[in-house]
């Protein structure tokens, strides 16, 4: 016997305008605050795009993680304090960038299991 699934509704399948605060504790008792929205599908293809690198010539597959979290964190980030945007990602130190980059959706964390896709 199918049990039958109940149709989702918009609230399940869209993500909302709201933004998640998040403290990045920065030692000597400084920190930074970051204000982020949920990734969407579409910022998260975007990512990939900017990750995935493919040589025309010699038909090679690379991949730029810097190139990634730069994209996504362009896409999520609100605000923050201090205020910084995305010209300022180049110079940001590699301990804060760690920091926020643990923050983010990491590559492949979109992938779906065989049982996520069973009907």
């Amino acid at each position: 016997m199918t049990t039958k699934k109940q149709i989702a509704s918009t609230n399940d399948i869209f993500i909302d305008a709201s933004e998640t605060e998040h403290t990045v504790e920065l030692g000597n008792g400084k920190c930074l605050k970051v204000w982020l929205r949920e990734a969407t599908w579409q910022n998260y293809t975007d990512a990939m795009r900017a990750f995935t690198r493919i040589d025309a010539k010699s038909q090679k597959i690379s991949a730029d993680f810097g190139a990634y979290y730069q994209e996504m964190l362009k896409k999520v980030l609100v605000k923050s304090e201090p205020k910084f945007d995305a010209s300022d990602f180049p110079r940001l130190r590699a301990d804060v960038g760690a920091r926020i980059q643990e923050l983010l959706v990491e590559p492949g964390d979109f992938t779906l299991s065989s049982d996520d896709t069973k009907n």
